[in-house]
């Protein structure tokens, strides 16, 4: 294993969420290699400065109004009318359809540029009508 992907990997090894694999595969770059064993120990004293800090408690009145937003969108969401859905379906089948024509003819456009070009490399260009 590559220290790029070591590095990658190391959070979720100390969360305990690697794979048996690439967990003996991780610990087996880590006997060998002093800078990702180095990070990882850098990280673990990140984790316990972060564990030692004290969480500050919601103020009260915090679930009232979560609850009371909760409460007034749920009564002032109204169904939306059956007209309006048949309009947005048939607005994207219109975009849809007019993207797929857009893509077709710009595509076969594209492809009758690249097989000219390609042509013009190998046997050289043809004379122009009128020419």
């Amino acid at each position: 294993m590559k220290c790029d992907r070591v590095l990658r990997l190391l959070s979720s090894y100390l969360d305990r969420q690697l794979g048996a694999a690439d967990r003996a595969e991780l610990e087996r770059h880590l006997e060998r290699c002093r800078p990702c064993q180095d990070e990882l120990d850098q990280l673990r004293a990140d984790q316990q400065v972060l564990q030692a800090v004290e969480t500050a408690p919601p103020p009260p009145y915090l679930r009232t109004r979560v609850m009371a937003e909760i409460r007034s969108r749920a009564t002032s969401s109204a169904p939306r009318p059956a007209w309006a859905r048949v309009l947005a379906i048939a607005a994207t089948v219109v975009v849809v359809a007019g993207s797929a024509c857009a893509g077709v003819a710009l595509g076969s456009s594209f492809a009758r540029n690249v097989h000219h070009a390609q042509f013009d490399t190998l046997y050289g260009t043809l004379p122009q009508e009128g020419q």
